[in-house]
């Protein structure tokens, strides 16, 4: 047997598989950029433990933050996240209501926002770009945003991730934080999209009338409703810029509340297909040309059974993402902490009770304040049998795994109570967390009830169809939504405890 002439293709065949695993190493070592070949998702994000992040910040740079708040200045400072430390990050602070609504109060205890390589080019992590600090401000159980990612994550959807960290302040205890993943390049990376995908960041707040005082046991009269399913008023319908995915014309300056909110690069071309992709909506064809569709449905089988109205399918166009990777687009999961129904203004109808209301809220009639055709992404799920049923049977999948996000929000609670406990700047006591972690049980209890009753046809799928027979519904009464920390009326009251400054 000649072997020579095998000698040639397996020197090439060598080589490949060399080349390959020295470019797997390299782009590995890349996206780390820290020694031991640690990743981010397993260090700061491991959820079995609290993490400890200390900021060492300039007291002139410090004072100055709390001074101006709202400006959000990015201020040069050292981090130390667990044991380890990274020098000259940017510290400054997030938020844009929740951000004003702290600095009006008598408390600083502000959301954060660390850009890892804003002064080093290229510093990261383990490979994470940039980190998120939320201050769980009208959340008394500190999980809202935490469970909804847990969720959203546990159904398959492009998630970020979150854990717990005990923040300090130039070595000062600051508080509970909740740790979030950035949605950008990091996150991009980590979940394996195209190298040219791009990422937009809609936004729109939509107008709100300030909501009436509320009564959690007291029904809802029908002649003066705090809330209706009715249509956007004709007046705010031409302020549209794209948030709502409306289509307008072909210009990508028609489109501000798109374009002008790109998380990376975006060239034309990628305008002008998205541009395309909204039309598809409107036209309603060559849909999964456009759409990732499967992807879409998945994120509103989780989105609504969290009923997050202030989002898209509330009056507010915004926290979300729109991901376009190979010529596809799907929408993303962000900013859960006004999720489980606790955006109050947003409850109720005809002589059914708030709290009722939002427990049975009809799976198939997700959106609040606002009009089907003013929601095309929600509206092609409804009108299209195959796609409803998809999502049904998504939903169905997701109630059938209830319990271990019950078993999960109970971990959660004897993880973080002692730190809740003693937390110095926070929002709500540890009786207000107590009672809000059970509150949160008895929702997710009471919504997969309600759910599961929907989807085998005993209660209407729909709220119009549920107000004309309210018999079929789960009492919703002992469950007040408010235990859980809300914000209601013009998205500028919110419901907070806040403790003396011992800081």
């Amino acid at each position: 047997m000649n072997l020579s002439k095998h000698k040639k293709p397996l020197i090439v065949f060598v080589s490949i598989v060399l080349l390959l695993t020295t470019i797997f190493i390299i782009v590995r070592i890349s996206t780390t950029s820290n020694s031991n070949n640690k990743y981010y998702a397993d260090t700061l994000f491991d959820g079995s433990y609290v993490h400890k992040i200390n900021i060492e910040i300039p007291e002139s740079s410090w004072q100055d933050l709390l001074t101006n708040p709202t400006e959000k200045t990015k201020y040069q400072a050292n981090v130390t996240i667990d044991d380890y430390q990274i020098n000259n990050v940017s510290f400054a602070t997030k938020g844009t209501t929740s951000l004003t609504e702290v600095a009006t109060s008598n408390s600083d205890r502000y959301s954060f926002k660390i850009n890892f390589g804003k002064y080093v080019k290229d510093q990261t992590y383990y490979g994470l770009d940039k980190l998120n600090l939320n201050n769980s401000m009208s959340d008394t159980t500190y999980m809202k945003d935490y469970l909804s990612y847990f969720i959203m994550r546990d159904m398959g959807v492009e998630t970020p991730l979150a854990s717990y960290a005990e923040l300090s302040i130039n070595g000062e205890p600051y508080g509970l934080y909740v740790a979030v993943e950035e949605v950008e390049d990091s996150f991009l990376a980590r979940n394996g999209n195209a190298a040219d995908s791009v990422l937009y960041k809609p936004e729109k707040p939509a107008r709100q009338e300030p909501a009436p005082p509320i009564n959690p046991t007291a029904e809802v009269s029908q002649q003066n409703p705090p809330h209706s399913n009715k249509p956007t008023p004709p007046e705010e319908s031409t302020t549209n810029a794209g948030a709502d995915l409306v289509y307008i014309d072909n210009d990508p300056a028609s489109y501000s509340d798109i374009f002008d909110h790109v998380v990376n690069q975006a060239t034309r071309k990628d305008e002008t297909e998205l541009i395309q992709t909204i039309k598809a909506l409107s036209d309603n064809s060559n849909i999964e040309t456009y759409w990732d569709i499967d992807a879409v449905i998945n994120y509103f089988a989780v989105h609504n059974f969290l009923l997050n109205f202030d989002s898209y399918t509330g009056s507010s166009m915004h926290n979300y993402y729109l991901l376009q990777e190979n010529g596809f687009t799907t929408i993303l999961p962000w900013d859960y902490n006004l999720a489980f129904g606790t955006l109050i203004n947003n409850t109720s109808n005809k002589d059914v009770t708030y709290l009722t209301r939002l427990i049975n809220w009809g799976i198939d009639s997700p959106l609040s304040d606002v009009a089907e055709n003013q929601r095309p992404l929600w509206q092609i799920i409804a009108q299209n049998p195959e796609y409803l049923q998809k999502y049904h049977n998504k939903l169905a999948e997701l109630i059938s795994k209830s319990d271990s996000y019950t078993t999960e929000i109970i971990r959660i609670y004897s993880l973080i109570r002692d730190y809740v406990a003693n937390d110095p700047t926070a929002f709500f006591n540890v009786q207000q967390f107590d009672l809000g972690t059970q509150t949160l049980k008895n929702f997710i209890d009471l919504r997969s009830q309600s759910i599961t009753k929907q989807l085998s046809g005993d209660i209407p799928t729909t709220n119009t169809l549920q107000d004309n027979d309210p018999s079929s519904l789960i009492d919703g009464t002992i469950v007040n939504i408010e235990n859980m920390g809300t914000q209601g009326g013009d998205g500028h009251t919110c419901h907070i405890h806040v403790t003396a400054k011992t800081y």
